[in-house]
C-alpha cells in the first residue's frame, strides 16, 4: 500500500507513517484492484466495509 500517497490525503493527513500503519491494521485494510466495468456492490447489498478509491473512478448507478 502506498503510505506516502495515503498520508497526503485529507483523511489521513497529519498522521505519522506508524500511526497510519496501526490504523490500517486495526481496520483490516486491504488493497483490491477491479477490472473496468466490474460491479463492486449491488443496490440493497449490506456491507461493513469502508472503501477509498486510490486511482481511477467509480460510477454509482440506480436502476429504478
Amino acid at each position: 500500500m502506498d503510505f506516502d500517497f495515503l498520508l497526503q490525503t485529507r483523511l489521513f493527513h497529519g498522521l505519522t507513517a506508524p500511526e497510519l500503519s496501526a490504523a490500517l491494521a486495526g481496520l483490516h485494510a486491504s488493497e483490491k484492484v477491479y477490472a473496468k466495468g466490474a460491479r463492486i456492490f449491488s443496490a440493497g447489498e449490506a456491507t461493513n466495509r469502508f472503501a477509498l478509491v486510490l486511482s481511477g473512478s467509480v460510477t454509482v448507478e440506480s436502476n429504478d
